[in-house]
């Protein structure tokens, strides 16, 4: 990592430089005199989606100048005549940087900063212009004895906008799995006394069946469609039972242990490849990630729910050429619930299927809720409630041709009440 020489203390040790910048919740943009940037913080390189490498000694007034430029001008008192001719549109943004580059003129000489809210800038990527982000940022001015340099702070809207609505699904979530759970209750109780009343009445008739005067009605139709009436009763009360049980949720605390999180995949994807050959499962891993805080069982549920509804979508649709590619990687500067974490783990799992509803997208996660006709919609409830246990996120995205689910798990568990 390139470091600055606006700081030379700080040089001296590399690690508490490191910690200091990339531990900010903010992104910080260090610029010299000359508007070139000469550092790039771990949180700005996540918003700008560009690596520190690829920002240094580019124009920060490049970067900053927003793509709705009529709105910097009005903050900056610069008029502005807009229409849809290519030429005034080209006349509008240089006006806009030279807005821009007065204003941070203004920060130097008077020492005072600025601060601009809802700016779409155009973010950065290794093949140039980005994809427009909404953020707020900051100049600060700072004097150092080895020159000027202006401090810019990048705060993203759409990440605060992502985690608001992250905290308000996970709320609802709650109320509607506690609303099913109270449901569940109350179903319960009923079905047992009806097992148990079909199970006693299926012994008394057999046993009817074997006493003398009634053996030779054993054959009879009617004898015989009792039995098979009471077969499907208890069958079918059985089979609401295990539902009302999966709605309950799994009553067992998570039985910690450190692993290594290849080892739940492999095993789901090895199952996965011996009953489905057509599929082509790829792995994508990191082998050299850290161990993980993790119940191994409950993780193999999640990964084979999420697994098996893409083979199930994949083969009933009829997929050319199927395939499911799990990746695993390293996420930096991510956010899970309240806490900022340094990095996490991820995981992806991407399949080449038609692709979910988008008016079923929102409520993926819900009980009950499901696109197949034959699906109960428990699956990838039980898949978040796991998640959430292990204090991480998942999250998904579709559109025809890929379909994305992503586990973000943090390395350690805060607070293990085992």
């Amino acid at each position: 990592m390139t470091h600055p020489t606006f700081l030379p203390s700080l040089q001296s040790n590399q690690t508490l430089f490191d910690d200091m910048f990339n531990n900010l919740l903010s992104g910080l943009i260090v610029a010299d005199s000359n508007y070139e940037c000469v550092y790039i913080n771990a949180t700005a390189e996540q918003i700008l989606s560009v690596s520190q490498q690829h920002l240094l000694h580019k124009n920060v007034i490049d970067i900053l100048t927003p793509a709705n430029y009529e709105k910097l001008l009005t903050q900056t008192s610069e008029q502005s005549h807009t229409d849809d001719d290519p030429i005034t549109h080209k006349k509008t943004k240089v006006q806009a940087k030279v807005a821009l580059q007065n204003q941070f003129e203004h920060t130097k000489k008077m020492y005072q900063a600025f601060i601009h809210h809802d700016c779409t800038i155009l973010g950065l990527s290794t093949q140039g212009i980005g994809a427009p982000l909404l953020v707020d940022y900051g100049v600060s001015p700072l004097e150092t004895e080895v020159g000027f340099f202006y401090l810019i702070e990048i705060w993203a809207k759409d990440r605060e906008s992502r985690i608001q609505q992250e905290q308000y699904q996970n709320h609802q979530h709650l109320i509607t799995r506690q609303m099913i759970r109270s449901m569940a209750h109350e179903v319960k109780n009923p079905l047992a006394g009806i097992l148990g009343a079909s199970q006693l009445l299926e012994k008394n008739f057999n046993q009817i069946m074997k006493s003398d005067g009634i053996v030779r009605y054993i054959n009879d139709t009617k004898a015989q469609k009792v039995a098979n009436y009471l077969s499907i009763i208890m069958d079918e009360t059985r089979r609401l039972n295990n539902l009302v049980t999966q709605l309950l949720g799994a009553p067992n605390l998570p039985n910690w242990q450190v692993i290594n999180v290849h080892e739940p995949l492999q095993h789901v994807l090895t199952l996965a490849e011996i009953q489905n050959p057509n599929i082509s499962l790829v792995r994508d891993f990191d082998l050299s990630l850290p161990e993980i805080t993790a119940d191994k069982d409950q993780l193999v549920q999640v990964f084979m729910n999420i697994v098996n509804n893409a083979i199930q979508a994949l083969n009933e649709n009829d997929i050319v050429s199927p395939s499911i590619t799990v990746k695993t990687r390293i996420q930096h500067q991510q956010t899970m619930g309240d806490i900022r974490h340094k990095s996490v783990l991820r995981v992806d799992f991407i399949d080449n299927g038609l692709g979910i509803d988008s008016e079923l997208l929102p409520q993926i996660f819900y009980p009950l809720v499901t696109g197949r006709a034959n699906g109960t919609g428990l699956g990838l409830a039980l898949a978040h409630d796991i998640i959430q246990r292990h204090q991480g996120q998942i999250s998904v995205t579709s559109q025809p041709g890929e379909t994305l689910f992503t586990i973000f798990l943090p390395w350690q568990i805060r607070q293990i009440t085992n």
